[in-house]
């Protein structure tokens, strides 16, 4: 079992200057820097941020993500402060991007983790890969996260309609060209 405790406000601002001001619960285990990912009635979310990222970190910049175990998860829900019934059952952690080092992503340059992260997103039909999605190393090397949408995940999404005219994925009356 792992120790969580919360992160500095130091290592906050260092490692998710995005995240500072904001609710959103960061621990530190293992040397390394986590968010606490947790949506009630979100099914299976975790399990997709999981495939994601076992699929893709040896060629993308994919952050880790962590499944929790009771005791970690007892652990987390004590760190929060948060009611029995607040943290739920797909409570998991996410590796702040930021908190990387160049040496431990299989992309090193700028270039080549976006390349990477769009045939990557591409074969996973992630479709959300907007500036939210991403950190960024103390080197400015993207690293991403947010697969819930990824393999259709989306209750709504329908590959047959996804791209049509009226589907979530068709940009051409949204962002018109001229």
């Amino acid at each position: 079992m792992t120790d969580y405790i919360f992160a500095t406000d130091d290592e906050r601002v260092k490692c998710a200057p995005e995240l500072v001001g904001k609710k959103h619960v960061v621990v530190k285990g293992e040397k390394k820097l986590w968010v606490v990912k947790h949506k009630p009635g979100s099914k299976d979310e975790e399990k997709r941020d999981l495939l994601a990222y076992l699929l893709g970190h040896q060629f993308a910049n994919v952050a880790e993500v962590k499944l929790l175990d009771s005791s970690e998860h007892s652990q987390i829900k004590n760190l929060s402060n948060k009611g029995e019934n607040s943290l739920v059952t797909n409570t998991f952690i996410i590796r702040l991007g930021g908190s990387y080092s160049t040496h431990e992503l299989p992309c090193k340059t700028l270039e080549q983790a976006v390349a990477n992260e769009l045939i990557y997103s591409l074969w996973i039909r992630r479709r959300d890969t907007h500036a939210n999605n991403r950190a960024y190393t103390d080197k400015g090397i993207p690293v991403f996260f947010d697969h819930q949408t990824a393999f259709l995940g989306e209750p709504k999404s329908d590959i047959n309609t996804f791209f049509s005219r009226s589907g979530e994925g068709h940009a051409g009356d949204r962002y018109p060209l001229n």
